[in-house]
């Protein structure tokens, strides 16, 4: 079974279905400044999210895919081998601005970590995620997401938890 919310230690504040944003995560990564994290009551913690302060990039996107290279590194250093993605579909491979595209959907960055993938994973770690998202064409963030072994059951958990609210 995962932490519970009280296990982990530090101030938070409850988003609802078993979410919770951490104010003060007990070991924070400098270049994470946001944390949130999925418990639920009989499966514990599932899922860790945590995300870059807002990155501000030109139009091809440089500052973002200059950060997730380095997060990038970080993560292959600790846990081996991933499996990269950076695909655009339905677009013109010369669109001008990189982050609309990831807007759009029409663009993926990001990197896969799994036992499949010939990862080294440890704690109980089904698979990390790394990846670009954007709030607007000139403004983006990296997240990290942790994914336990126990998430199919936690996931369960909280979707059946509002049954009785039908």
């Amino acid at each position: 079974m995962g932490l519970s919310i009280d296990e982990i230690g530090c101030e938070y504040t409850t988003l609802g279905q078993g979410q919770f944003k951490l104010i003060n995560p007990p070991k924070p990564h400098s270049s994470l400044k946001e944390y949130s994290v999925v418990i639920s009551p009989n499966y514990g913690l599932s899922i860790i999210n945590a995300f870059s302060s807002n990155i501000s990039t030109n139009s091809n996107g440089s500052e973002a895919r200059i950060a997730f290279e380095a997060m990038l590194q970080r993560l292959t250093a600790v846990y081996g081998q991933s499996a990269l993605t950076d695909d655009l579909f339905d677009a013109n491979p010369n669109e001008s601005n990189w982050l609309q595209s990831i807007i759009e959907g029409k663009r993926f960055l990001f990197a896969i970590w799994g036992k499949d993938k010939g990862s080294i994973l440890t704690d109980s770690i089904r698979n990390i995620f790394l990846g670009v998202e954007a709030f607007d064409p000139y403004s983006a963030y990296i997240k990290v997401q942790y994914v336990f072994e126990n998430y199919d059951e936690a996931r369960n958990e909280l979707i059946h938890l509002e049954d009785d609210l039908l």
